[in-house]
């Protein structure tokens, strides 16, 4: 059963011309004409339209490459300044705040919801914003400025940091962690006055710490997180000390670094890259495709996308010189990998419902990598792998084992960063950096501790614990829902196509997590479900 893309999928005209146009003409709207939710989506999609066309065109900046005429670098400042003025309209949101509640349009009122939590993020004293972005970067500035000299030869952090996680010569890589952990442990105090920074942003925008604000976008209270966290710890125990006794005697360390540990278990979690030639991925993700029902998507996603930074396999979109790029396709198990998941996160730009607003043309909150962790799991079936690539079941085999110990070792390092954002939202955390320390070794019982989590904060990772727990819960769910829908052969069955569009790119935002679980008779998310797929007890 073959799906066609929506012609109603379009882009809008992101130009020079369009954009220089949209700029000459402010934001205008009278608001005494919204008086039902036929007038109120008239008003919303004038706004739509206007958040949209900033987007739009900051994506298409993205697709642009490197570089960008001036006038491009001047239209993103003046578009930066309209988003400003939109959400910090105090006449929009007092017309969207009161019609919250009275509208009974169910797109209405997902696309109130989505502009009030973007708005969020602009109502925090801006000076205290500002000194946190002005803290961020000098603490970035140093992190990423340490030069270091083994040997005779210098390294900076960043080709340091190649050697670490993959270099060949493990003593190296051994003396240059050191080196960049001891110089990252300076800005330790640093690092913990922009973490109380962000806790006073988070108080003020209504909450106690910047913790409770980003756990109360989902459905979960602070308290039943915390206990969900304890189970996965107390879960994942006895399966990291099996992972932890094999890269002891691969190392011949009794406490191997934590580095060490992640290292080993990254270089197990692959297949040979010389399995996977571009001929051969092009093949199996057309297949792939073709055994779901989405064999149309090949003529948007198998082109070639030429540019001075990203020669890429791309999704043509429209109208046509508007490309998303997702991943160079040069062959290896990476590139597989993640352009098997990157189908996933384009689904909604082809077969997006053109009735939506341009802003609700994507995934249900809270679930932005549901699709593309299930694509990335059908594309690691035995069967697609079988079929389609020439591995070894030696290979096949190492490869299982040490992917499941990585996903044992990601929800630990996840726990990690929530615990410490936890504990320091507690006003007794005592000393911040002895308290992640402790938290460190309670986890992963190593015998080096690490200054990873100062370049977590700054990039925002230990703030997405919710998220990323909710992004597992979500994609075991969905092969749950399809197992029982479509049996055994789900991973090839032309049906199952039309069931993701229909579920994920149609509602868009006006469908959430839990509402999609509910709507398919699944329980709630648990732990039990994440002791299930991995095996643990």
């Amino acid at each position: 059963m073959a799906i066609n893309a929506r012609s109603g999928a379009e882009t809008l005209d992101v130009s020079d011309v369009a954009v220089g146009q949209f700029l000459a003409s402010p934001f205008q709207y009278d608001y005494t004409t919204i008086t039902d939710d036929t007038s109120l989506r008239r008003f919303i999609d004038a706004l739509d339209y206007q958040l949209a066309m900033i987007e739009y065109r900051q994506r298409h900046e993205f697709t642009a490459g490197d570089t960008a005429p001036a006038s491009r670098q001047r239209f993103k400042g003046d578009l930066e300044k309209r988003y400003r003025q939109l959400m910090q309209d105090g006449f929009v949101f007092k017309k969207l705040n009161e019609w919250q509640s009275e509208t009974i349009d169910p797109i209405n009122r997902a696309f109130i919801e989505l502009y009030i939590t973007r708005r969020n993020e602009f109502t925090a004293d801006p000076t205290t914003m500002r000194q946190a972005r002005e803290l961020s970067q000098r603490i970035a500035d140093h992190l990423y400025a340490f030069q270091f000299d083994v040997d005779g030869e210098k390294y900076n952090s960043t080709n340091a940091a190649r050697i670490i996680f993959g270099g060949d010569d493990i003593g190296l890589a051994r003396r240059l962690h050191r080196l960049v952990n001891d110089s990252a442990a300076v800005l330790a105090p640093k690092a913990v006055g922009l973490y109380f920074m962000y806790k006073d942003l988070g108080q003020q925008r209504g909450y106690r710490t910047s913790l409770d604000y980003n756990l109360s976008r989902l459905s979960y209270s602070k308290t039943e997180w915390l206990k969900i966290a304890k189970d996965l710890q107390a879960a994942t125990n006895a399966e990291y000390q099996r992972c932890l006794k094999e890269i002891e005697k691969q190392s011949g360390l009794a406490n191997p670094a934590l580095f060490e540990i992640e290292r080993r278990i990254n270089a197990g979690a692959v297949l040979p890259d010389s399995c996977f030639s571009p001929d051969r991925i092009d093949a199996a993700i057309a297949k792939l495709l073709s055994g779901l029902g989405l064999e149309h998507l090949t003529d948007n996603l198998m082109i070639r996308v030429d540019s001075s930074s990203f020669p890429a396999l791309g999704i043509r979109l429209y109208p046509p010189y508007d490309n998303l790029l997702l991943r160079n396709n040069q062959g290896g198990f990476g590139n597989y990998l993640r352009l098997a998941g990157e189908i996933g996160r384009v689904l909604p730009w082809v077969y997006a419902d053109s009735t939506l607003p341009y802003m609700l043309r994507d995934y249900p909150f809270g679930s932005e990598e549901m699709l593309t962790g299930l694509f990335e799991d059908l594309a690691l079936r035995p069967e697609i792998l079988t079929d389609n690539f020439q591995i070894s079941p030696d290979d096949l085999k190492r490869f299982n084992t040490y992917r499941h110990w990585q996903k044992v070792v990601q929800i630990r390092r996840v726990l990690l960063y929530f615990y410490f954002d936890y504990y320091l939202s507690d006003e007794t955390a005592g000393d911040p950096v002895a308290l992640y320390i402790s938290l460190e070794d309670s986890l992963f019982a190593t015998g080096d501790t690490t200054y990873q989590w100062i370049e977590t904060l700054l990039t925002g990772g230990m703030e997405t614990f919710a998220e990323k727990l909710a992004h597992i819960f979500s994609r075991i769910k969905t092969i749950e829902i399809l197992h029982t829908k479509f049996g055994d052969k789900y991973a090839s069955d032309p049906a199952v196509g039309k069931f993701l569009i229909d579920q994920f790119c149609i509602p868009g935002r006006s469908q959430t997590i839990e509402e999609y679980i509910s709507a398919h008779a699944a329980d709630r998310l648990t732990v039990d479900d994440i002791k299930k797929q991995l095996g643990l007890h």
